[in-house]
């Protein structure tokens, strides 16, 4: 994803304006996205934990904030499942994969790559 910001490519993420809190509830100093599993594996944050979290802050969550933030990040988790492989079109564009500008990126930087072991190989 960074290579993309560092690119100005449009993320296609929905617009958050007037509740970026919750997202802010996700990042490392709140809840964050989500739970790391001893076997390396990610998985969503269960109710209870977004109940604990809620409680231990002393953030009273109404109803629909507690759900979009279970459906953050389940999101999160099935964003970085599917994410993770390169070539693939990125899960935010997943309606119109035509408009996915991370595979030319990606293309270009394997490219670049190759490109770059040619020449190793060839000497120049």
């Amino acid at each position: 994803m960074q290579m993309w910001l560092d690119e100005g490519l449009d993320l296609g993420l929905p617009d958050i304006t007037g509740v970026e809190y919750l997202r802010d509830m996700m990042g490392p100093e709140g809840l964050g996205w989500c739970t790391f599993e001893p076997m390396g594996g990610a998985a969503p944050h269960s109710w209870s934990e977004i109940d604990a979290f809620s409680r231990a802050a002393g953030i009273q969550l109404e109803p629909w904030e507690a759900s979009q933030l279970r459906a953050m990040s389940v999101a999160y988790v099935e964003g970085m499942a599917r994410g993770g492989e390169p070539m693939k079109v990125s899960p935010a564009y997943e309606d119109c994969p035509e408009e996915d500008p991370g595979i030319p990126a990606e293309r270009r930087r394997v490219s670049q790559h190759l490109k770059a072991g040619l020449s190793v190989l060839a000497g120049t």
